[in-house]
């Protein structure tokens, strides 16, 4: 989750496991001096990211698939509400992962080529939170999940999704929308300077998160609290 993780996300403690995992990097380290082997750095850092990656995508489903068989338990309460106190995860970070299953990886051009949506699944999760709007309003057609699949970086997929939905503009009359920490909305055109146009109250609440998601998804720069 950390890739993505929210303002209002509670931090988890350290487990055994993730010791064992500093623990390794050490041990990795010694043995790529050992063995003047660096590339031994480089792979074990790719293990951790495949392993970040699966872990991201794996709640994302967890989340879709457990709201699914909610009402199997004997529960008051609704999905949303306990997942999110017990995991500690904001309302943008829980909409986050839920629409990246429901819009991305559940999309009918995917459900149907699986070999396609199995190297759809493989793009990390930040490129993969970028597409839910254009997924969920059917913008992507078949040679945008082809180049979604071959993407190399979560840039080049942020470039797909800015043709896809209409952003792309020459750098002279590129509009850039920027919310800062404090709320204030400030625009630019071009490479000019940039001005205050405006005040988005940032207090957490569900209005004021959606209403930041959304700008973002349509490429407003959105700073971290």
């Amino acid at each position: 989750m950390s890739e993505i993780a929210h303002p209002h996300d509670t931090a988890l403690p350290m487990t055994d496991v993730d010791l064992q995992i500093f623990d390794r990097v050490d041990t990795v380290l010694e043995e790529a001096l050992e063995g003047n082997n660096p590339m031994l750095i480089f792979r074990f850092g790719m293990a951790l990211r495949k392993a970040a990656q699966t872990s991201g995508l794996g709640l994302a489903k967890l989340l879709y698939d457990g709201r699914q068989i909610w009402d199997e338990f004997d529960s008051d309460d609704d999905f949303a509400t306990v997942a999110k106190t017990q995991m500690g995860i904001s309302d943008e970070t829980y909409n986050k992962y839920i629409r990246v299953w429901e819009f991305v990886i559940n999309h009918p051009y995917l459900i149907n080529d699986h070999h396609l949506r199995g190297a759809v699944m493989r793009q990390p999760i930040r490129g993969l939170i970028l597409l839910t709007a254009a997924a969920r309003e059917d913008q992507l057609e078949p040679k945008h999940w082809e180049q979604i699949a071959k993407a190399p970086n979560v840039a080049a997929i942020r470039e797909i999704v800015s043709e896809v939905r209409g952003y792309r503009t020459s750098a002279k009359s590129r509009l850039t929308i920027m919310i800062q920490k404090d709320g204030v909305i400030r625009v630019r055109i071009g490479e000019g300077n940039f001005e205050n146009k405006g005040l988005i109250k940032r207090d957490g609440s569900p209005e004021s998160e959606a209403l930041l998601a959304r700008m973002e998804s349509a490429g407003a720069l959105v700073e971290a609290k």
